[in-house]
């Protein structure tokens, strides 16, 4: 956990130069470890091409991982490429699937994006009522 926060300090240039390269060589240390910060941040990176060049497809490996390993957080993110075929393919009973368990875990965001899957017919089985 330590390589966690060490990486945050880098990353957010708390108390010490900021160094998002540094940061992203020791999130993927962290992720070798299996922390799921460790692995939501180098998933974050490739997505958006933070520290290093965008990705999808790493992404998207992090972000299996860090769903793997519970972090609530990466539910969302690997929702939302799929939900909108990011470089991967399009899977709505999946996206509302990882919405449906982020809000379990306490995202908000998850919650709001597991509504919307509701309104749009993507979970057949539950009254759209239960969206609002």
């Amino acid at each position: 956990m330590i390589i966690v926060w060490l990486c945050l300090l880098y990353d957010e240039g708390q108390g010490i130069k900021q160094n998002v390269k540094r940061a992203h060589k020791l999130y993927e240390q962290a992720a070798a470890q299996g922390h799921g910060a460790g692995l939501f941040c180098p998933a974050f990176n490739h997505h958006f091409g933070v520290a290093v060049s965008v990705d999808l497809v790493k992404a998207r490996q992090f972000f299996e991982e860090a769903v793997a390993a519970c972090d609530a957080q990466s539910l969302v993110n690997l929702g939302i490429p799929l939900s909108e075929g990011f470089g991967v393919e399009q899977d709505s009973v999946k996206v509302a699937e990882l919405f449906r368990r982020a809000g379990e875990q306490g995202r908000f965001n998850g919650h709001y994006f597991y509504a919307d899957c509701i309104l749009e017919g993507q979970v057949p089985d539950i009254d759209r009522s239960v969206a609002f």
